[in-house]
């Protein structure tokens, strides 16, 4: 009963070493007894038996090799993922130094754009002067997010929420908007040229003095409600004056 609790005890690669072991150390046998029976040489079975334990000895260090390798790349794992969650958690920090430092280090690591932020809940984060060119944020949540002066080029935004978002005077030059919601967005200022804004929802924003040279806007909803249209002059919304609205 104690060599069983000690048994179950045991970690599942340790028992797995212990199988393997079991498993060559009997066909090592078995391949010697064969021998045996064909041909009744005791000293050859001997010799056999030795040549057969050198082989299985090798063969059990390999299998050992490959069973420390993928202990190491499960650790390796583990800690990767426990680290991208802490840096998720510091990315949607409040606290704009403990944000930044969070996107230098994704950056690093190649995590701003491999898709590992889409879908991510960053609402109210404080990433004002982030550096998120071309940043995978697709269907991300950064409802009432400070994204101002925040470097954006070439970012993927599609289908994100932005409601209330501060985009003011953030480089937004050619990212992917397509979509999204920037209701109530404040982009004042904003580097908008040649930026996909199709189907994106721009109720209410404020877009006093963006650049807009370039960017898509079909079926765009404005920020007085209407659609975009071809021939539309933007600069009522760009540029504008006491009565047009």
């Amino acid at each position: 009963m104690r060599r069983f609790r000690y048994w179950k005890q045991l970690k599942s690669t340790d028992r797995l070493r212990i199988y393997a072991f079991l498993f060559i150390l009997t066909l090592a046998a078995l391949s010697s007894t064969s021998a045996l029976l064909i041909s009744p040489d005791w000293d050859g079975l001997l010799l056999n038996f030795g040549t057969e334990m050198i082989g299985s000895s090798i063969t059990f260090i390999v299998i050992d090799w490959i069973i420390e390798k993928r202990l190491e790349l499960e650790a390796t794992q583990k800690e990767a993922r426990r680290e991208k969650l802490h840096l998720i958690k510091e990315l949607r920090s409040r606290n704009n130094r403990r944000a930044l430092y969070a996107v230098d280090e994704l950056r690093a690591k190649g995590w701003i754009t491999n898709g590992m932020l889409r879908r991510k809940y960053l609402a109210n984060a404080d990433l004002q002067n982030a550096i998120l060119h071309s940043a995978d944020l697709r269907q991300a949540n950064l409802d009432s997010a400070n994204m101002t002066k925040a470097i954006l080029r070439s970012a993927q935004l599609g289908h994100a929420f932005l409601h209330n978002a501060n985009l003011q005077q953030a480089d937004l030059t050619a990212a992917d908007l397509e979509s999204s919601l920037l209701i109530s967005a404040i982009l004042r200022s904003a580097k908008l040229s040649r930026t996909n804004l199709r189907y994106a929802n721009l109720l209410n924003a404020d877009l006093e003095g963006a650049d807009l040279t370039g960017s898509d806007l079909y079926q765009a909803t404005l920020p007085n409600g209407s659609i975009w249209y071809e021939g539309m002059n933007i600069d009522q919304f760009t540029n504008p004056k006491p009565d047009d609205f």
